[in-house]
């Protein structure tokens, strides 16, 4: 996991995570679905993802639904 200092873009990421039903869990660079938390199939604990394949997933998911 990257510090949030060692994130590039961080303020922006994030504020594109949470805009997208994303939240950080546990650490800056820890990313899950918020809508995770209500599903009991998941573990939230071990379900996060790094900011940037959170980023990066959200991003292809808007492109391909021609959100962006």
């Amino acid at each position: 996991m990257k510090n949030k200092e060692d994130i590039e873009n961080y303020e922006e990421k994030s504020k594109f995570l949470n805009d997208n039903g994303w939240v950080s869990l546990w650490h800056p660079d820890n990313w899950i679905k918020e809508e995770w938390y209500n599903d009991p199939s998941i573990n939230v604990d071990r379900a996060g993802i790094s900011m940037d394949q959170a980023y990066n997933n959200c991003k292809e998911i808007r492109k391909l639904l021609n959100l962006d």
